[in-house]
């Protein structure tokens, strides 16, 4: 939300806009579940699986985090995750990882810039509320550093 106001005559604009999550899941429940866990604090959007995520991105709306599952039909998490890390648009969105595949080698995904973290399903929604409050902490901090040294570079 955008809102102004007056004093002694001029106008003052204050955003009170709160993050945006993308949570990418094939579970309807589960993604009810993410949903009112996280839309107190942040803007929530969900996709079904990868081609509606691709989707949503597309259309230009600041995502600031997407929490993704790794199965799904179409466009799984994986190639989801390899799109956003190769796509200049989209390879600084952190992405948390969920997932219920236990025998799977992570290494590769863990190795992409865009995979902030990787949590086992099931998952206690604390442990993932505090890991997306800590990625988007971190990213906010990483932000700000590479703002502040271009003001100096200028």
């Amino acid at each position: 939300m955008i809102w102004s106001y007056k004093n002694n005559g001029h106008i003052h604009f204050s955003t009170n806009m709160k993050q945006t999550i993308l949570i990418v899941d094939d579970n309807d429940v589960l993604l009810k579940l993410l949903r009112r866990v996280f839309e107190k604090d942040y803007n929530v959007f969900t996709a079904s699986d990868g081609v509606e995520a691709m989707t949503f991105l597309s259309r230009g709306i600041k995502t600031d985090l997407i929490i993704s599952d790794l199965n799904m039909n179409n466009i799984n998490g994986y190639d989801l995750i390899k799109h956003l890390s190769t796509s200049s648009l989209y390879k600084k969105i952190p992405v948390i990882v969920l997932t219920a595949s236990y025998n799977i080698d992570l290494n590769p995904l863990k190795n992409l810039f865009v995979v902030a973290q990787v949590l086992n399903k099931p998952f206690d929604p604390l442990v993932l509320k505090n890991a997306v409050k800590e990625t988007l902490e971190s990213n906010r901090a990483s932000n700000d550093t590479k703002y502040q040294i271009l003001k100096k570079m200028n």
